[in-house]
């Protein structure tokens, strides 16, 4: 960390395991970090302590956060990398070659409304890596991803009774080929964790209960999303499913072959 003095009378900053994982998914070549909803701004400090980033911005868009998180930059003696913006997600940040952003613990929808914002604006640059973790929907945010982004990797995380979803993609734009109708990116499967095996242990998951969290609570009644779209996407995870049944234990391989049944079903019926 070039130039940036931590305070050395504090111990390094310890992340929770859902953070810790979510940090292991940054670039290791990301200059400056953007923590969209940053909170308390624990990322940008872990990362700037450990000479993940080079420098970093946390972003809010209440001052209330803001103020904690300026309090906590403080203390750790952070000021002259961190900087603090108070924003509605992009929409005062200017972003440079370089940078990364995460946006974590929001609801896709929200998240999808500052995508599309920031694109409008046309702030968005070919090789922008983008770090999520949405709270719920995340299927509807996979399907928003795919004409434009294309997805590094997906990882499961178990943590206290619930299942996290990260993704992490980078923005490629969008060519007339792909303007018109849905890239091929949604066919190609994600790396994803093995966690969801200790989920589906640890919770007694049903079939339907795994498809609501495989699925990331994605309903197409409320979703403007094409249908000859939402059958490929249904095709993606039902392939996906039958690879993740063939690493399951023994013991969660009915569950696996009853989640592809109902996946098959919903090929069909929007067939």
């Amino acid at each position: 960390m070039v130039g940036i003095k931590r305070n050395i009378d504090l111990p390094p900053l310890r992340l929770s395991p859902r953070l810790e994982c979510l940090l292991s998914l940054l670039p290791p070549a990301a200059g400056r970090l953007i923590d969209i909803g940053c909170d308390h701004a624990l990322l940008p400090i872990a990362a700037l302590e450990r000479g993940m980033v080079g420098s970093a911005l946390a972003v809010d868009v209440r001052s209330r956060p803001l103020d904690r998180a300026r309090a906590n930059i403080l203390a750790r003696g952070l000021e002259q990398g961190i900087g603090t913006v108070l924003s509605d997600g992009f929409d005062e940040i200017d972003l440079q070659p370089g940078d990364a952003a995460i946006i974590a613990g929001i609801g896709a929808a929200v998240i999808v409304d500052i995508l599309r914002r920031a694109r409008k604006s046309g702030k968005f640059f070919p090789g922008f890596f983008l770090l999520l973790q949405p709270t719920r929907s995340t299927a509807a945010l996979r399907m928003y991803l795919a004409p434009e982004w294309e997805t590094v990797a997906e990882k499961f995380f178990f943590q206290g009774g619930r299942l996290y979803n990260f993704i992490s993609a980078i923005y490629r734009g969008r060519s007339k080929e792909i303007s018109i109708i849905h890239n091929d990116n949604i066919t190609k499967l994600p790396v994803v964790s093995a966690d969801i095996y200790e989920y589906i242990a640890k919770r007694k998951a049903s079939p339907a209960s795994l498809y609501t969290a495989w699925m990331g609570e994605c309903n197409l009644r409320d979703r403007e999303i094409a249908s000859d779209q939402w059958r490929r996407y249904l095709q993606h995870q039902l392939s996906a499913a039958g690879e993740f049944m063939l690493g399951a234990p023994s013991e969660q391989q009915e569950i696996w072959r009853e989640l592809c049944r109902i996946l098959e079903g919903e090929v069909k019926k929007h067939g």
